[in-house]
């Protein structure tokens, strides 16, 4: 009996590394291959990489292996393990690392009509090599879900890379949404979005316009840009926003804020009003800000133009110049007080110190006082002081004989009442200066209490006018040295004033006494028509458009000015 043994074919098998082995950098790996031969079988195992022969560290004619100490990213490939006849195996050896994976031949958001047969395709990288499987609405897609309209079909078109291919039969409005491809391996996942967008034969379409084309702001303050969209659904499918500059703006910045106010009532067409407001306006934020509206059939936007402009700087100037106003305002009535009541405090001393002399009866130690302004000393010492001092009259100047040390309230008060005249040396100098109004006012007041005519008005200065002079002196005779009439008696007639007696004007009661019983009926009749015209003079009696009462009460007037209060 003849037995014939079958031949066995040799096969070849890599042991080590395994596929999908997870090799680090710099990791140590080793690779090892065997072979299973029958008796009558000889032959060699041979390493390569890419194509290009490796030379094994460790051979036999049953197994060979070599080792890498250290894997490189250039030391990536696929190792084969070849027996003399031809018989392989092989291996992809690659570095570990995470997937990535997104959309491929169609550029998300993809659009399709109705019974139409869309296909979603993803594709992923990395090593080992991922799976990928589809999701919608958190739910995991299968080819044999939902009546088998859909089917997927993975490949690696190489090592490494996979692809995924989606198909959706016969598409219907509820296939649209989001899908989800997420791409795993065993150092971890991603996931790429692909939106679906199913475009129905009688669905509106939606619509988006600005509320006003151009809106101008000033800089500093804050805006609100306005659109409103017509047919628009507050859904999955419908997105609304903002982009500026190619920036699709949010409210994650601190600049913007994105508010959406969706409306929809039965019966009625559905809306949205979104509003983009910008805080804190720069010059920057000027130019063309695109409203849009995403939906599932198209995308639909309008223009909104920003013009940022200076501050308008009107209310501020006009706040400065009211505030302002009102400061020179206060200042100015603070300033009044001050003065005021300087001036009260001023004749309050001056009242004081003619106080001490009011009720002395009049002893004199100078023939006359002259008031005068230091800047017409030169007329009083070139044309006053010659006469006086020629005829012996006893004068006092405040340049020589005021008393150092006193105030000049005490000197002015002890001058004027010491005096038996006093000189006004009447000039635009002398109304010009406090000091001067001061001895002019202590003057009067002295004449008005003792009633003794002791004042006389001097002007040497043509170019004042009766209107300037004050009310107490304006009805007075002068002296007027610049007039061609006196040039030559005015030196005379001050010699003779100060000559005079300066005794009290006496009073109507002791010209009573001195004269003879007739004239004593004359004086008495004579009183009582002035007591008369006195009463009258309290009536309103028209004359010519004007009041009798009050030109007499002018008149009164001008006296009650001699007094200090």
């Amino acid at each position: 009996m003849l037995i014939s043994l079958a031949v066995v074919e040799p096969r070849v098998q890599i042991i080590s590394p395994v596929e999908n082995q997870i090799i680090k950098f710099n990791q140590s790996v080793f690779f090892n291959c065997t072979v299973s031969l029958g008796k009558n079988i000889t032959g060699t195992l041979e390493w390569r990489r890419d194509g290009a022969s490796l030379t094994p560290t460790e051979k036999s004619q049953y197994w060979a292996s070599f080792e890498i100490r250290a894997l490189q990213k250039d030391q990536e490939g696929i190792y084969q393990c070849i027996y003399s006849n031809g018989e392989r195996d092989q291996v992809r050896v690659c570095l570990a690392e995470k997937p990535q994976g997104w959309p491929i031949k169609f550029t998300s958001p993809i659009s399709t009509h109705l019974d139409e047969f869309p296909t979603l395709s993803c594709f992923a990288m990395g090593c080992p090599t991922p799976n990928i499987i589809w999701f919608k609405n958190n739910s995991q897609i299968t080819a044999t879900g939902k009546g088998r309209r859909y089917s997927i079909d993975n490949k690696i078109t190489q090592p490494g890379n996979r692809t995924s291919d989606l198909r959706i039969r016969a598409v219907q409005l509820d296939d649209a949404g989001d899908y989800v491809c997420i791409a795993r391996n065993a150092l971890g996942s991603d996931n790429s979005t692909i939106t679906l967008y199913v475009k129905g034969t009688n669905n509106p379409l939606a619509t988006i316009e600005a509320e006003k084309p151009k809106y101008t702001a000033e800089v500093g303050t804050k805006v609100t840009l306005v659109c409103v969209g017509e047919q628009v659904k507050e859904d999955v499918f419908t997105s609304v926003y903002w982009s500026f500059k190619g920036n699709v703006l949010s409210n994650s910045s601190k600049h913007y804020i994105v508010n959406d106010f969706f409306t929809l009532k039965v019966g009625s067409t559905p809306k949205v009003q979104t509003e983009l407001t910008l805080l804190k306006l720069d010059y920057e934020d000027s130019g063309n800000y695109s409203c849009k509206v995403v939906d599932a059939y198209r995308i639909e936007s309008d223009l909104v133009v920003l013009e940022v402009i200076p501050k308008d700087d009107k209310m501020v100037l006009w706040l400065i110049i009211v505030i302002s106003f009102a400061v020179l305002l206060a200042l100015a009535l603070f300033v009044l007080i001050f003065i005021l009541w300087r001036r009260r405090r001023r004749k309050q001393k001056m009242k004081a110190a003619a106080g001490k002399y009011d009720h002395e009866d009049g002893f004199f130690t100078k023939d006359v006082f002259i008031s005068y302004s230091g800047k017409d000393y030169d007329w009083v010492k070139e044309f006053l002081m010659p006469p006086l001092d020629h005829n012996q009259i006893n004068y006092i100047i405040h340049s020589r004989d005021f008393v150092p040390g006193k105030t000049f309230i005490e000197n002015m008060a002890d001058s004027v009442y010491n005096s038996r005249k006093v000189i006004l040396i009447m000039s635009a100098n002398y109304l010009a200066s406090g000091f001067c109004k001061d001895e002019m006012y202590m003057a009067t007041h002295r004449e008005s209490a003792r009633n003794d005519a002791s004042l006389i008005v001097v002007r040497i200065d043509n170019s004042i006018k009766t209107a300037d002079i004050p009310k107490i002196l304006r009805h007075r005779t002068f002296i007027d040295v610049t007039s061609q009439e006196e040039v030559a008696t005015w030196e005379n007639r001050i010699l003779d004033y100060v000559r005079s007696d300066s005794r009290p004007v006496p009073t109507p009661r002791s010209a009573i006494e001195s004269v003879t019983s007739n004239e004593s009926m004359q004086f008495s009749e004579t009183r009582n028509l002035l007591s008369k015209f006195k009463l009258k003079k309290k009536r309103k009696v028209p004359n010519n458009g004007r009041n009798v009462e009050q030109e007499l009460v002018k008149v009164d007037d001008d006296e009650d000015d001699l007094n200090f209060t």
